[in-house]
């Protein structure tokens, strides 16, 4: 039976979290996710409407 030294698993533990780590900082957080999403609703809003002016007799754009 191989054995590894607590040294050995210690650094293959360390340099997995660091991968583990790097993916997780990679992916977007779950309000940018949300963000996205809510800007691609805009687009599609943006896409069936004349302009801003429009919508603001409508109530959905204050200024």
């Amino acid at each position: 039976m191989d054995s590894v030294s607590y040294q050995t698993a210690l650094e293959r533990a360390r340099v997995e979290y660091e991968k583990y780590h790097t993916r997780k900082l990679m992916e977007p957080s779950p309000v940018e996710e949300h963000f996205q999403e809510v800007l691609q609703q805009v687009k599609q809003l943006e896409k069936g409407r004349p302009g801003v002016a429009s919508l603001r007799g409508k109530g959905v754009v204050k200024l």
